[in-house]
């Protein structure tokens, strides 16, 4: 019969959850919304909604996906450019709703654009992150095509990773 050393057993124990850090934490996938052209890699299976905002006096339709895993929680947001607004008005009136939502001011936002190929001119793609009283906030807005776009991860405040989460997330846009 054999009779491992506890150096052995130290060896296996340590290989077996070296091997474990290797399975994959987050099964990602694309994503799209059945109507918009862009596509996004989410890392969980998301649930599925749409609601009805109204923007100044015209109501439109915000496509929503969104998704936790690993504490985080994942969204991919989309609403159709309604007649007579650019996209930047858009993506201004919907950043002001979001920050609202948050609790945060426009001071407590740390904004960087970013480069996305196809997004539209009059609308640089933008990163926001936020730091609520609650959580982290990291969003992309951007536009293409007549549709403009949120993707957002929300961690808790005490997550020491949610940037490299996010620029996961965020590398995963693309448009047609």
């Amino acid at each position: 019969m054999l009779n491992p050393s506890p150096h052995l057993w130290a060896l296996v124990a340590g290989l077996s959850v070296g091997a474990s850090g290797c399975t994959p934490a987050l099964n990602w996938r694309e994503v799209r919304h059945d109507m918009a052209p862009a596509r996004v890699l989410m890392p969980c299976k998301p649930d599925v909604a749409e609601r009805q905002i109204a923007l100044r006096e015209q109501v439109t339709v915000l496509y929503m996906q969104a998704c936790a895993a690993q504490g985080f929680d994942f969204s991919f947001a989309a609403m159709a450019l309604p007649p007579g607004w650019s996209s930047a008005q858009v993506l201004q009136a919907w950043q002001q709703a979001s920050l609202a939502t948050w609790g945060v001011r426009a001071q407590g936002v740390q904004a960087q654009t970013m480069s996305i190929m196809g997004a539209s001119s009059d609308a640089s793609p933008i990163q926001w992150t936020v730091h609520a009283s609650s959580r982290h906030v990291r969003s992309l807005w951007f536009a293409a095509d007549g549709w403009v776009y949120q993707t957002a991860v929300y961690a808790p405040i005490q997550s020491r990773d949610v940037q490299s989460v996010a620029e996961t997330y965020f590398s995963g846009v693309s448009l047609p």
